[in-house]
């Protein structure tokens, strides 16, 4: 499956140059596309706000993360469209690689794998750095729990689909093509993982603890995208980073019950055969 109807490309090399040739981007289109982003999220709260009569610290859980979540990342891919525009491309293919390739698949699966061993790392630092407390919480992991029916697969859908679409289509397609046009493979992809990291504490504050897992991740993300050639692999791994977080947050009150019940379910009967 892809967004492009043609033909596969050879592989590429790694030579900076080769990667995404299409469409010589500049880190200003970047950040036209994060205003828009901005834009999009202020457009929601105020739509939000004039539609239910609240103020802007009243708003629900559902509306915060139900609707205003999937309108700001809409608008991003809006910005993508309109720095396509700006430049006269009209294939997302070649201005980003957006492409999602079924043999890709596996990506999806490493992807997990890379958000288990961030959790790993959180993990140990929390109890270095958090010995006897809690370590900060971004803003959308505090709301999840108040999240409920449409909130919820609304929320989960855009942390899953539509958040690493338009991450991996910005970073690792317009920001990672314009760095390894500037410097060596490496270094644009230790950059480019450090600017994932730093938006998202820019956008939320509170993130700058997870913050310390999105560095590595984004900088594997980049490694990965350009060793293939386009954001296939990477949005695929994405997905899987987001997809076991969002479990996680989502539902993970649920399956805490689910685990606690299935043991109390298990020692029963290990009491009636005679192990309890």
């Amino acid at each position: 499956m892809t967004f492009y109807d043609a033909e596969p490309a050879a592989e590429p090399t790694l030579a900076g140059d080769d990667y995404l040739p299409g469409t010589r981007w500049r880190l200003w289109h970047a950040a036209v596309v994060v205003v828009v982003f901005m834009l999009s999220a202020i457009f929601g709260i105020i739509v939000v706000s004039l539609a239910t009569g609240a103020d802007i610290e009243d708003l629900t859980a559902n509306q915060q993360l139900g609707i205003l979540g999937p309108v700001q990342f809409l608008g991003g891919l809006l910005g993508l469209y309109a720095v396509m525009q700006m430049v006269g491309e009209r294939s997302p293919v070649r201005a980003f690689g957006l492409k999602v390739k079924l043999r890709d698949w596996w990506a999806l699966f490493a992807g997990i794998g890379l958000q288990i061993a961030a959790g790993i790392l959180l993990l140990v630092l929390a109890l270095l750095l958090f010995p006897d407390s809690e370590p900060p919480q971004q803003a959308a992991a505090e709301l999840t729990s108040e999240l409920s029916g449409w909130g919820i697969t609304l929320g989960f859908l855009t942390v899953v689909i539509l958040a690493p679409i338009y991450e991996e289509a910005l970073f690792r397609g317009l920001v990672l093509s314009r760095l390894v046009r500037l410097m060596s493979p490496w270094p644009a992809y230790l950059l480019n993982g450090l600017l994932f990291a730093a938006i998202h504490v820019v956008f939320d504050p509170d993130a700058w603890f997870a913050s310390i897992a999105l560095f590595p991740l984004g900088t594997a993300l980049a490694w990965m995208a350009h060793r293939s050639g386009d954001i296939s692999r990477s949005i695929l791994a994405h997905m899987g980073v987001n997809l076991l977080g969002a479990v996680g947050l989502f539902f993970g009150d649920d399956l805490q019950r689910w685990a606690d019940e299935l043991e109390q379910s298990v020692q029963a009967v290990a009491r009636l055969v005679g192990f309890g």
